[in-house]
């Protein structure tokens, strides 16, 4: 089970440590990211607590982060605020499911290709039902299609077009085009990964 950030509040602080339970008792959990030493402390101590193994992963390669992202069984993402959100993104690309909060960013950028959650129970609840009937290479195509830069372009195009009567067309333009660069980059970036 992957997760990745930082053990913030808006990231999930506290609920992130509820997760070390005994019903995870025979997994491995995968932390991306940075954790300050007393987070780490305490996560060790409730994995032990539940027998669950930890790994810590800091400054990895994007190639290493997807290949270990596409091994796991799960990634979950307990963020209840994002700008737009790549983790789940990365996670579905890969054929990893994603079990996250209901998010109106996740909605947009993930849509059904993701469990959503409204409190951390049910992850313990139905954690087996979510990985069951998830369809991994659905999914992938679904996000492939979603992400491509072509389907982004149109979007984009899209809003330029409706905007016109926008007084600062040329600040939106602008926006739009560093979004759009952006996209591109991200897009090129897994694209490389895939072959």
């Amino acid at each position: 089970i992957a997760r990745f950030g930082k053990f913030q509040d808006h990231k999930g602080g506290e609920q992130n440590l509820n997760l070390f339970d005994v019903k995870f008792s025979t997994y491995t959990f995968i932390l991306f990211g940075n954790l300050p030493v007393e987070i780490k402390s305490e996560v060790n101590r409730r994995a032990k607590l539940a027998s669950i193994e930890v790994k810590f992963i800091n400054n990895v390669s994007d190639e290493k982060k997807f290949e270990l992202l596409s091994r796991c069984e799960c990634q979950i993402f307990l963020s209840s605020f994002e700008g737009y959100g790549y983790p789940p993104i990365e996670s579905a690309y890969v054929g990893t499911p994603s079990i996250i909060y209901p998010l109106d960013v996740f909605k947009e950028t993930i849509g059904s290709s993701a469990f959503y959650i409204d409190d951390i129970n049910q992850i313990k609840k139905k954690y087996d039902e979510y990985i069951n009937q998830y369809d991994a290479e659905e999914t992938r195509d679904k996000i492939i299609e979603k992400t491509s830069l072509d389907s982004y372009s149109k979007r984009i195009d899209y809003i330029i077009k409706r905007s016109k009567s926008i007084n600062n067309l040329s600040f939106l333009e602008t926006v739009l085009v560093h979004f759009r660069y952006a996209l591109m980059c991200f897009i090129n970036k897994i694209n490389e990964l895939r072959k």
